[in-house]
């Protein structure tokens, strides 16, 4: 099971595969994948390649980090993948992904989303836990 801590810094790195500037849904308009997507046939030679095939979403990358492979081919949110797998994150570790997820959706940057889950950590979560 992934704890907060673990979580805490599988979202460090997972956001330096992409960069702190990079948006995996731009317009917000995209449903989050968890491992990339292919990319479409007769996709323009040259065009710029939709963030979705690059990569899979912040916390896909994330888990994928930590060996957890169960997320892929399941395309939601935190919330369903705790569900369908109560063993694989710990309820503050969920919290925490849960936001990066919903600022990544929103179109936000992955730096945003990890600061967001970061200010949740601080004021919600370590408190608590403390």
């Amino acid at each position: 099971m992934i704890e907060i801590e673990q979580a805490r810094d599988l979202l460090l790195k997972a956001v330096a595969t992409q960069g702190r500037a990079f948006v995996y849904n731009p317009g917000n308009n995209s449903l989050c994948t968890y491992t990339p997507q292919p990319l479409l046939p007769g996709h323009p030679e040259g065009a710029p390649i939709p963030p979705q095939c690059l990569t899979g979403c912040l916390v896909g990358v994330a888990l994928d980090l930590a060996g957890e492979t169960r997320h892929h081919g399941i395309t939601g949110n935190v919330a369903a993948l705790t569900g369908g797998f109560p063993d694989m994150l710990s309820d503050d570790a969920a919290s925490y992904f849960w936001t990066a997820q919903k600022v990544q959706d929103g179109g936000s940057t992955w730096g945003r989303a990890f600061d967001e889950a970061e200010r949740v950590y601080r004021d919600v979560i370590a408190p608590r836990i403390n």
